[in-house]
């Protein structure tokens, strides 16, 4: 029982290592006062409104909307952010009320678990610049 602790323990440290060496990039929007962070591996694409990404085997589209949030979608809290979400099959839907009347939604094609879809993050930006590499601004 206790090497299977020590083994189990050390290969979470390991992990833990692993991750916290990904030189993570950062994309700011200014103007609604948010970031993304992505890793190096991930393949974004600047679009009209936001951005395309694709991470792993899974991808997203970020797009804006002038319009409330849409009540038929699960509410929740992502974080900071007021939002909504849903679930269909192999896909998402996530919404996020980043201004006053002002949407951005998430478009997810879920094919595998990991790695996850990017999220906004709002009041750590300046703390992910100090740490990461800016990518660009949206």
């Amino acid at each position: 029982m206790l090497i299977l602790t020590a083994g189990f323990t050390y290969f979470t440290v390991q992990k833990i290592k692993s991750t916290a060496k990904i030189a993570y990039e950062v994309i700011v929007w200014e103007k609604y006062d948010l970031c993304f962070l992505v890793k190096p591996t991930d393949i974004i694409e600047k679009t009209q409104d936001a951005f395309k990404y694709k991470t792993g085997r899974n991808s997203g589209e970020f797009t804006l909307h002038h319009r409330e949030i849409n009540k038929q979608m699960k509410q929740t809290q992502f974080g900071t952010l007021k939002g909504a979400y849903e679930k269909k099959v192999d896909f998402r839907n996530f919404e996020y009320e980043i201004a006053d009347g002002v949407i951005l939604r998430d478009n997810f094609d879920f094919v595998k678990k990991k790695p996850a879809n990017i999220l906004p993050v709002r009041d750590n930006c300046k703390l992910y610049l100090k740490r990461f590499k800016l990518l660009f601004n949206l």
